[in-house]
Formats: structure tokens, sequence, C-alpha cells
């Protein structure tokens, strides 16, 4: 057993004003000869909380059950709760194929292997989850398939001295590092310190570059009562003022007060990665997914392909194509899954740093656990 003090599942209310989040990363390898399903979100999400159980099982029934709420108020329409942990899209690290059931390794003979990230501002969460990781055996399911964890990996903390620099901003007296004792009781606000930090406005005119890890921003519009949430996407007039509630709802959940900074200034746009080299396609009847290269490093591939089939002997060029937006299925008891899409297009964000921070370890937009809103710092947007 690690040696990690742990936080019990009655908790009391401590305030801090530094959000002092992780990421980690888990690479595991695929058995040879199973297969990923397209639809994996829910079994990394049923993953997770096993991890969790393993370690405290009131822990992961309360997070599971309900987690942190906030009633109806100034900046919620209705009665929400949150995770707070945000999971990625799977990476794959190596040459795959997709077939009718989901995507499995190039090579019927070899093993595939892959990733996937868990970013969260809670540090309760983060040491039930590596617990859980060490006490589990190093074998895994994913619906019907079995995986082997090969590695686990906490990854370099975002960099506030870059951060700044990009918004001109010293850094120093900012986050002092403080050495505080485990409250005894901290299941709701585990992560806060006593002191309040007052931080200065940011400079708009800097902006974080950052885009999605295979892992769509969801925001949606609230609708009145027997009418469906309305889905928003870039482009739309309330998509980035839905973007910042989201994020305030976070902020009010978590520190148990309104969010005191203005809202964040987004500016989504194409994907500026350039294509790929192109390749031949020469087989009778074939079709070419154009979102995915099956003998690339890749992200979770598109199944649908526009490309017409080719007919005997001809010979037609190819391109690879960044998806811009991505749909996951939910289960329901019923059978019948809800789909919810949401963008993959790279973003530009300015505003205060503690509430771009939260967006990066929590999430952007909705349904962060289900494998929405996990974006990475990007060097070359």
């Amino acid at each position: 057993m690690i040696g990690i003090l742990l936080p019990t599942v009655k908790e009391t209310k401590v305030k801090i004003n530094k959000i002092n989040g992780s990421r980690i990363k888990i690479t595991l390898r695929l058995r040879t000869g199973s297969v990923i399903d397209y639809q994996y979100h829910h079994q990394i999400l049923g993953l997770i909380y096993n991890f969790l159980k393993s370690s405290d099982p009131s822990y992961a029934d309360w997070m599971h059950l309900e987690g942190y709420r906030i009633s109806a108020g100034a900046t919620s329409q209705s009665h929400k709760n949150f995770k707070f942990f945000c999971v990625s899209g799977i990476k794959f690290h190596g040459r795959i194929k997709a077939i009718a059931t989901g995507v499995t390794a190039k090579n019927s003979r070899e093993s595939l292997l892959f990733s996937f990230q868990i970013a969260s501002p809670l540090k309760s969460f983060v040491q039930h989850l590596i617990v859980g990781l060490f006490e589990l055996e190093n074998s895994i399911h994913l619906g019907q398939s079995v995986a082997f964890i090969e590695t686990v990996e906490t990854l370099p903390k975002i960099n506030i001295q870059r951060i700044s620099k990009i918004f001109n901003m010293p850094s120093a007296p900012l986050f002092p590092e403080k050495t505080t004792a485990p409250h005894k009781n901290c299941h709701s606000r585990p992560d806060r310190e006593s002191s309040h930090i007052s931080l200065p406005k940011l400079n708009t005119m800097g902006f974080l570059k950052l885009k999605p890890l295979a892992s769509p921003i969801f925001v949606k519009k609230p609708m009145p009562y027997g009418e469906n949430d309305k889905y928003l996407f870039p482009g739309d007039s309330e998509f980035t003022h839905y973007l910042n509630v989201n994020l305030k709802d976070k902020y009010r959940a978590l520190f148990g007060e309104l969010c005191p900074y203005e809202d964040l200034i987004f500016e989504f746009y194409e994907s500026l990665t350039p294509p790929t080299p192109s390749f031949l396609i020469k087989t009778e009847g074939a079709t070419i997914d154009c979102h995915s290269r099956p003998d690339r490093e890749s992200s979770s591939p598109t199944v649908a392909s526009s490309a017409p089939p080719l007919l005997k002997g001809d010979t037609r060029r190819f391109h690879k194509k960044q998806p811009t937006e991505k749909v996951i299925e939910i289960p329901t008891k019923t059978g019948r899954p809800i789909k919810i899409k949401g963008t993959l297009k790279p973003f530009k964000v300015s505003g205060h740093p503690e509430l771009i921070r939260l967006g990066l370890y929590a999430g952007f937009g909705s349904n962060n656990a289900m494998g929405c809103g996990y974006v990475e710092v990007r060097e070359d947007a």
C-alpha cells in the first residue's frame, strides 16, 4: 500500500485561492486480437470508478452518486453536480485498423499500445486513483476486451511562469508554494488553502493556445421545461457565453462562492495542422476513411467515409483530414443511447489564470468525466 494520507468521506469547507491540479497518463497494451469499441468512453469512466472503489468504496459511491452540487442561482438556471475530473480520448501508439466493431492492431499478431489521460483539481481524487491503480491487478477490462497496464505517470504541471510570460504578468508572487497539513475531514473542499491571494487582471492581448485531446468540447443552452436543450458550437452567438457559465458554475461548486473573475475570451479556429503526405489506394471497390490513417499514430478514428468506391485499376490520392466534431454516446437503461456532440477545434483563451487553470484541470464545457473538454497546451497552434 502506498503511504498516502487519504481524506475521509465527511468533509468541511476549507478555503483556498489556488487550483493546483494534476494530470495522470495511463498507458495500456491491448491483448492480441482484442478490439477497442468506437464508443469506449463509458467503459473508461467505469474503469476509473473501479480504481476509486478499490481505494475507498465510500468515496467512489459519493463521487458517482453525488459529487459537488450547486443549486440554481445567479449563474445557473438549474441544479447541477460536478465530478471534477476530466478524461481525454484514447490515443493510439502504433499501427491500427478500423473494423466493423472497433479499432484493433493492424497486424493481428501484434498487441496495440494506447493511452488516455485524466486531470483533476482535487488532490483527494488523484490520491484515490493512484492507490486504486496499485490495488487492482495489472489486467483490466474495456468492454469485452482485455488490456494490460504498462505505465502510470504524472504529467508535468502546467508551467505558470510560461503562462504568465505569455500574458506579460509577474509569476513569482502569484502562486507561492505552501505546505499545509491535510484536513481530517476534507471531502467537499479538499484542496483549498486558508489564505486569499489577490491576482491582477490578465492582459487580454495575450492568449494561451489549447487543443482538445480527442475530447470534444460540449456546450449546451438550457431550455424551458418540455424543450430539448440546444447544442452550441463555435460560431453560435451564445457559445462562449455558456462556456463561461459552465466554468463559473464549477468555480461556485468547488469554492462555495460566486466566481469573482471576468469572463474568459475564447477564439476558436480551424486546425492549422498541415496535411499529412498523400497516400494511394489501388484496390478494387475500396473506400477510405479520410479522418484516420491506420498506419500512423492517431486518436480515435471516424468510421464514416464519403469517398466513392474505386474502380479496378483506378488510382486516387487522399490526404488526412482533421475532424472538427465528435459524437459520444452515453448508454441508458432503455437501450437507446444519448448522443452528445462537441467541437474538436483548437482555440486560444485569455483571462484570469485561475479560471483558465480550472478549465485545464476540470475540463471545458460539460460531461467532462464522460470524455469531453480535456485539452492540452498547444505549442504550434
